[in-house]
């Protein structure tokens, strides 16, 4: 699992064990976040060099009017010895280290402002590159022009049943 505290220890390295040159991957990377449903947010993994992945739009989990969304994102990765860690994008690859989350919301009074996620270190894909499925869990993003996200992430919401 990943939080905002990665030690990047490994930063740009190939998985270990038996991961060969080329071997393709699967994953699927899981965000939940806590929100009004008239809310629809538009979450974002963000690689760099223009390389971004849209997640697909929140599945509400609960039937009340504030309920857990979770967000899904598919990713095709490669491993190339002499590349690193590929990422099928636009019907190519493209090399790719760490991502960040972010997100686009677009306001009456500012237009279309990003909502980055908070801290210096972002998620290496390598640290889940074994597993089919990696969940982001308290992740904070940065306010922008006095706006907030809405909701609110699962990890900092207490005594809550899901």
């Amino acid at each position: 699992m990943s939080s905002g505290q990665n030690n990047h220890n490994g930063k740009g390295r190939l998985p270990e064990s038996n991961s060969s040159t080329n071997e393709i991957h699967q994953l699927r990377l899981y965000y939940v976040r806590m929100h009004e449903t008239k809310h629809e947010l538009n979450i974002e993994a963000n690689f760099g060099s223009k390389i971004k992945f849209t997640f697909d739009k929140g599945k509400k989990l609960d039937y009340n009017s504030f309920s857990p969304f979770i967000y899904i994102l598919d990713l095709v990765l490669k491993t190339d010895n002499s590349e690193g860690l590929m990422v099928q994008h636009d019907g190519s690859w493209k090399q790719v280290d760490e991502y960040y989350l972010e997100i686009p919301r677009t306001i009456v009074r500012y237009g279309t402002i990003t909502h980055e996620e908070k801290g210096s270190q972002g998620h290496l894909l390598s640290d889940c590159f074994e597993n089919e499925h990696h969940f982001l869990f308290d992740i904070q993003f940065l306010s922008k022009y006095g706006t907030h996200v809405p909701g609110k992430n699962l990890q900092t919401m207490s005594g809550r049943n899901l």
